[in-house]
């Protein structure tokens, strides 16, 4: 080769060696420029606050994620690269068949797709994503974004549930609303009351004005109108519209402007205050009325205040009552500043009104303004008004009325001593014509039993039935004086009116025999054997009625039948008819029969005798018992005479005095019982005590039920007493445990001194052998005893009766002087008089009064129901022995009261009044006897 090719290839070499030198400096260059590029697209793509991932299409295995991706999910990049997205269960089943659906459609580019992610932690997540295809060298991939929009969500959710609230608000308001143009007036949209309330369906309402549905008139709606835009809105204006029926309708009308899409609008609610203008119009009508009354009520009538007392407002007729001339003379005033009342008066009316909040019918003294004095009866009521307590009086002039009422006393008391003296005089009059009255029925009973002549024995026999006609006329004039004087009393006790009639029918007989009539007395079956009532009143009347039959019968029959008319639960009532066919009463005297002195006639007078006054005591006897009676006659046929009484159903008390009144009480075969009683009351211990004493018995007595157990589970015993209400253990639950636990049959006698109906009943259910209420009656007590006992009195032996202990002399009580204040005839009949006995009762009792009224009284202070409950028991029966009836009745009351446990403030004010009738007992007789 020669030089010069040499030297051109050399510079060949040279040039390339210098371009390739260049072409290293431009690549460096470019490796630079491109490693910048790289890591600003690494930057940008792994700080962009939108998750991006960029995934293998085939095997949808994660080539790169951002840092916001990673934050999303909560794993590392370590975790993500290289996995799948269905790897870590981010996207639910359904999302991601969602999204591969999509892509296997070759779509170039997705739009966003919402779907929820589960992060790490579990938390989900809404995500908005964005799908597209890119090449990652010669591999397809898929580059998606994720945008979180929780928040988003959450605000629509929020603004959906505003607008449903809004819409339930604006569709369900208590009030009418509608939103109308401001323009035109139009109706944009109304909610269901207002349709309701004006009577419209909704389509009828859209699109059209107040005017054109005839709400009000043109000019009142531009009224409306004007008012309107000059102030922007309107509140609370009272307007009138109409309904589409035409009734005029009230409402409380406020409108609003607000925009909607660029418009002026009204937002306008109505509350409808139709009914209560109704009201408030009948209010006013009411409370003119209430003027007008108020005004011309014929009594005094003044509103005050309570504190003050000064007067409010009164009527005319009480400024005149008081002698005034003016109202405003009294308005401001009280009647004490005014001279018109005594204070003590007020006080004792203000007590009254703060304890009950009104007072009725008290009777005070006002002075008019000359200084005369009125005797009033004030009622009042505590009010409230505008927060201040008010007093509303009615008060009425009752000084003539008191005039009237001295008056009439007076009168009443000269007559009841003009009564006096007739009785006085008829009691005299009688014992003085009965006894020789009953010398000459005496001596002519004895006359007719010796042998006689025949005119001699028919003189003894008028002398006689005389005498037997001047007896019962005495005792009409008495039964007359006594119905008078209001003494005539009426017995409560079992009868059987089958017996009744077989005795009067026996008593009878001869003389129907003598006069050859016919008697029968018929009882219809239905009627109870036993009834109580008055058996010798009944007896009377039907005797009367009987006699007369006879008397007036000249042949034929006389029948008496008793017939049920009426039965319930406690009462019955019987008709009884007494038909004879004897000579009759004529119509005309039928309405004056029963009149005293009364007879069918002159002739009947002095054909058959008689005062008149027989008819006219039956009448009054059936009368003062409640009933009826009433007569049915014809001349020359016969005369029925009928009248109606009722009758009390018989209790188990009444039946076991009723068959127990006829057993005799053998207290020698009684002496060797032994009897437990258990009684917590000393009083009732003591009577009891004091009367098996009297009568050689023994008995043994314990304060409580758990004692009465005890004593029968270690001793033998015959009989056991036993109260109902103590300590510790009562009746009922010692009843239970002696024939339950204890497996024992003795006799039980319950003694309570509840007779409410059913306790015998629920004794007897629970195992007790009888019942007796208290206050006990001695007679009834023993007889019960005897009887229950008498098959194992038959097998004891007698023993030699201990002789009766002397009771020493000592000072007792004036029980004859006392008796006066204090009834004691329970106690008297029991002790059979024996004033010392008596007298240790009473002592007794009053000392255990004396210990239990200030328990009583701690109880009710502290709201202690249960010892309120039990002590009012235990002083009943005291109070029960010393014929204490009023006291029984207030703590019957308290007891009842305690019971539920309520009205603390009544039962203060009835032990109030039980302590002061007790006090001043106790002091009576302390100083009885203290002389």
């Amino acid at each position: 080769m020669s030089n010069k090719n040499n030297e051109k290839t050399l510079f060949y070499i040279q040039n390339i060696e210098k371009e390739l030198e260049e072409l290293k400096k431009k690549n460096k260059q470019l490796e630079g420029e491109l490693k910048i590029s790289n890591s600003l697209f690494s930057d940008t793509f792994n700080f962009n606050p939108v998750a991006i991932t960029l995934s293998d299409f085939e095997t949808g295995s994660h080539i790169f994620v951002n840092k916001a991706y990673l934050e999303l999910v909560g794993y590392s990049i370590e975790e993500v690269i290289g996995k799948k997205t269905s790897d870590f269960n981010i996207i639910s089943i359904e999302d991601r068949q969602k999204i591969l659906q999509q892509v296997q459609e070759k779509r170039e580019k997705l739009k966003q797709v919402e779907v929820k992610v589960k992060s790490r932690l579990g938390q989900f997540k809404n995500i908005l994503c964005s799908f597209g295809p890119v090449l990652i060298g010669a591999k397809k991939g898929i580059i998606s974004t994720m945008v979180e929009i929780s928040d988003l969500k959450k605000t629509e959710n929020e603004l959906r549930e505003s607008q449903s609230l809004f819409k339930l608000m604006f569709e369900k308001s208590p009030t009418a609303i509608l939103i109308s143009e401001v323009e035109s007036g139009r109706f944009i949209r109304v909610n269901e009351l207002f349709l309701k309330t004006f009577g419209y369906l909704e389509e009828e309402v859209i699109g059209k004005s107040s005017i054109e549905l005839n709400f009000h008139s043109k000019e009142e709606r531009e009224l409306i109108a004007a008012k309107f835009k000059a102030q922007g809105y309107l509140r609370n204006q009272e307007i009138e519209f109409l309904s589409k029926d035409g009734k005029a309708l009230i409402f409380i009308f406020s409108s609003e402007i607000i925009e909607i899409s660029g418009k002026k609008c009204a937002l306008t609610t109505l509350y409808n205050i139709t009914d209560f203008k109704d009201v408030l119009r009948k209010l006013n009508e009411a409370e003119k009325i209430f003027h007008k009354i108020f005004e011309n009520f014929p009594s005094g009538m003044v509103l005050s205040e309570l504190e003050t007392g000064k007067i409010i407002d009164t009527n005319i007729f009480f400024v005149k009552m008081l002698g005034f001339d003016k109202l405003e003379e009294l308005i401001g005033y009280n009647l004490i500043e005014l001279g018109c009342i005594n204070p003590v008066y007020r006080i004792e009316a203000f007590e009254q009104l703060k304890m009950h909040n009104y007072t009725r019918d008290l009777e005070i003294n006002l002075i008019r303004k000359d200084g005369k004095k009125l005797e009033v009866l004030i009622s009042t009521q505590l009010m409230e008004f505008q927060s201040k307590q008010l007093i509303l009086a009615n008060i009425y002039n009752i000084s003539e009325r008191k005039e009237i009422e001295r008056q009439l006393l007076i009168a009443k008391e000269s007559a009841e001593k003009s009564q006096r003296f007739q009785e006085q005089f008829l009691a005299n009059m009688s014992h003085e014509m009965r006894t020789p009255m009953n010398a000459i029925v005496g001596f002519a009973d004895v006359l007719a039993k010796r042998n006689l002549k025949t005119e001699e024995l028919g003189f003894v026999e008028t002398i006689r039935t005389s005498s037997q006609n001047l007896i019962s006329l005495i005792n009409d004039i008495l039964d007359v004086s006594k119905i008078e004087a209001g003494m005539m009393y009426f017995e409560k006790l079992p009868i059987n009116i089958r017996e009744l009639f077989d005795s009067i029918k026996v008593m009878f007989q001869p003389k129907v025999a003598k006069k050859q009539l016919s008697l029968q007395f018929i009882c219809e079956k239905i009627i109870p054997k036993l009834l109580l009532g008055d058996s010798v009143r009944l007896t009377q009347i039907i005797i009367n009625l009987v006699s007369n039959a006879i008397k007036f019968s000249a042949k034929g029959s006389i029948l008496v039948e008793a017939k049920l008319i009426d039965d319930d639960v406690e009462f019955c009532s019987i008709k009884f008819t007494i038909k004879d066919t004897g000579i009759g009463i004529a119509k005309e005297k039928l309405k004056t029969i029963f009149d005293r002195f009364e007879q069918a006639d002159l002739q009947t007078s002095r054909n058959y005798g008689g005062t008149g006054l027989g008819l006219n005591i039956f009448k009054q006897l059936v009368e003062l018992q409640g009933g009826s009676v009433g007569v049915k006659s014809v001349v020359n046929r016969g005369s029925e005479f009928f009248f109606t009484l009722s009758f009390g159903k018989v209790t188990e008390l009444d039946r076991i005095v009723s068959s127990d009144s006829t057993v005799n009480v053998n207290f020698k075969k009684m002496k060797n019982l032994k009897i437990l009683m258990a009684e917590d009351n000393l009083v009732n211990s003591s009577l009891i005590r004091t009367l098996f004493k009297e009568n050689n018995l023994k008995i043994q007595i314990v304060e409580n039920g758990k004692l009465a157990v005890e004593k029968i589970k270690n001793n033998h015993y015959d009989l056991l007493l036993l109260d109902m209400e103590m300590p510790e253990i009562n009746g009922y639950e010692a009843t239970r445990l002696i024939r339950e636990e204890l497996k024992n049959h003795i006799p039980i006698i319950a003694m309570t001194a509840n007779a409410m109906a059913g306790e015998r009943e629920k004794c007897l259910a629970l195992g007790m052998n009888n019942f007796i209420s208290k206050p006990i009656h001695a007679d009834l007590l023993f007889k019960m005893i005897y009887t229950t006992l008498y098959p194992q009195l038959k097998k004891m032996n007698a023993v030699k009766e201990p002789e009766k202990k002397k009771i020493l002399k000592k000072k007792y009580l004036d029980v004859k002087k006392i008796d006066s204040i204090y009834n004691f005839s329970y106690l008297k009949k029991n002790m059979q008089g024996n004033v010392a006995l008596i007298s240790e009762i009473i002592d007794l009792s009053i000392k255990n009064i004396s210990i239990d009224l200030p328990i009583l009284k701690q109880a009710v202070e502290k709201k202690d129901y249960d010892n309120i409950k039990s002590y009012c028991h235990k002083l009943k029966s005291t109070c029960s022995v010393l014929g204490m009836k009023e006291g029984v009745f207030l703590l019957n009351e308290m007891e009842s009261l305690a019971v539920l446990a309520t009205n603390i403030e009544k039962i203060r004010s009835l032990n109030q009044q039980f302590g002061r009738i007790c006090t001043q007992m106790i002091k009576d007789i302390n100083a009885e006897m203290n002389k």
